[in-house]
């Protein structure tokens, strides 16, 4: 999947595109190199899981999220 590097995992095939949202939780964490990501859920047009998306806060690729450093909020 291409994401521009930030790093999701798809769960469903995506229909066409009709929309998405997030699920209203973020997580925050850091990576193995201690930069900090955001996690979020998205659901697809039907309400289900469709996408983990990782931001990570600076210009390089995600690593490898540190889940003990997870937060929700």
């Amino acid at each position: 999947m291409s994401d521009g590097g930030m790093g999701s995992v798809k769960f469903i095939a995506r229909p066409p595109h009709r929309g998405q949202h997030p699920f209203g939780v973020e997580g925050r964490m850091l990576d193995s190199d201690g930069t900090k990501l955001s996690v979020l859920l998205h659901a697809d047009e039907n309400g289900r899981l469709l996408e983990l998306e990782f931001i990570r806060w600076d210009s390089g690729d995600l690593l490898g999220p540190r889940w003990e450093t997870l937060s929700l909020r």
